[in-house]
């Protein structure tokens, strides 16, 4: 079990530090850790090493609580990629980069004002369909003035896969054995089936039980499922 060491102890790659009634966070880094990533001279696309660079920076970003944690551990990934061979201008220029992203970010959260948007919900058909009335809405609020945004929506899934009607108890059965009861008189027919109940019953009404509505001066459609039972499963 791992023991916290002067308010601090190791958790997900992060030190948790309790300061007071508030816990900092920071970038930690096993004692073995020996800085073991992509050297800049390596035979990989250029990409792959300014990916790995922004994402370490990100990295600390994500994983430091105080801007100072962050600038500490900016430092130290500045020294290890320098140990690497990455160019000072490369580092710093992503440092930098990164930090005027978040910057710009952190401004348009505290300059927007939530209250003057307007949303308007709108079913998703496709991605196409939805970039273009994207486009269209954003001509709209250049005009009028107001800020308008989309909002697409899809049904849900026991929406669209719900049954149409409620079916009967008996059309679930199959794998049977059933009888038969007519109302006028005492005659009765058990049988059994294989598939599901109602399409046996489906069948009947062209069966000696049709012919025998029939002789009593019935229809074929008069055959109703409440005139058969399940006697066993």
């Amino acid at each position: 079990m791992e023991i916290a060491k002067q308010n601090t102890i190791p958790f997900v790659e992060m030190n948790i530090t309790k300061s007071g009634n508030r816990l900092k966070t920071s970038v930690y880094r096993k004692p073995t850790n020996a800085a073991l990533l992509l050297h800049y001279h390596s035979h990989v696309d250029k990409r792959y090493k300014d990916c790995l660079l922004t994402t370490m920076i990100h990295r600390a970003y994500q994983l430091s609580s105080i801007s100072s944690a962050f600038s500490a551990e900016c430092n130290k990934v500045r020294s290890t990629f320098l140990n690497l061979d990455y160019p000072t201008d490369l580092i710093n220029s992503a440092i930098n980069k990164f930090l005027r992203n978040i910057n710009n970010i952190d401004a348009a959260k505290n300059t927007r004002d939530d209250s003057s948007i307007i949303m308007v919900p709108l079913p998703f058909k496709d991605q196409p369909s939805a970039n273009s009335v994207k486009k269209q809405i954003q001509v709209l609020s250049a005009n009028i003035g107001v800020q308008i945004k989309p909002v697409f929506q899809t049904k849900k899934i026991d929406k669209l896969l719900a049954p149409k009607g409620k079916k009967p108890p008996i059309v679930q059965n199959q794998c049977v054995v059933y009888k038969f009861e007519f109302d006028m008189c005492d005659a009765d027919y058990v049988g059994n089936t294989a598939r599901h109940l109602h399409q046996r019953i489906n069948e009947h009404k062209y069966s000696a039980i049709g012919k025998y509505l029939e002789q009593h001066g019935l229809l074929k459609t008069d055959l109703d499922d409440k005139q058969f039972s399940v006697l066993k499963k």
